[in-house]
């Protein structure tokens, strides 16, 4: 099952028709670039995917559980930040979930039967989950060791 599929997707603005019935299908594992001229429907095509931007015609069908995101083509960084730390900034609501998880743990062990604990520690786990967000800081090493931005 493909994680999201663009079915006859339609979109235009005014005049210029950006999509005209096209088809599109990602599955699990694949990689792919999206690539062409300034102005030629990338942003619009990705934004389709996301839901930000409806079509004038056909659907967009996503697996269910699954979630698109799209970096902004324009990123105000503080430049004193290494690319880690500006990552890290960017990803605060995941670092503040783990962080909560792992405090609420260590109070949950001198209170095992505290309920409010309990409740809270699943609806960070369920956070956590969603975003496959466990081990985070090692899959922020790996892509800025695999483009070469570890020292930076």
């Amino acid at each position: 099952m493909a994680l999201i599929d663009l079915i006859e997707a339609s979109k235009k603005f005014g005049d210029k028709i950006v999509l005209n019935e096209a088809n599109f299908s990602a599955n699990e594992g694949e990689k792919i670039a999206i690539i062409g001229k300034n102005g030629e429907g990338k942003s619009t095509f990705l934004k389709t995917l996301l839901g930000t931007l409806p079509l004038d015609s056909g659907r967009v069908i996503r697996q269910n559980g699954k979630s698109i995101a799209m970096l902004s083509q324009s990123v105000d960084f503080n430049a004193n930040l290494s690319v880690k730390e500006a990552i890290k900034q960017e990803l605060a609501e995941i670092y503040n979930a783990l962080e909560e998880y792992e405090i609420l743990h260590k109070k949950l062990e001198e209170d095992p039967s505290n309920k409010d604990y309990l409740k809270k520690i699943d609806t960070l786990m369920t956070l956590i989950d969603s975003k496959d967000a466990w081990n985070i800081e090692s899959k922020i090493i790996r892509v800025l060791k695999e483009f070469s931005l570890l020292e930076y």
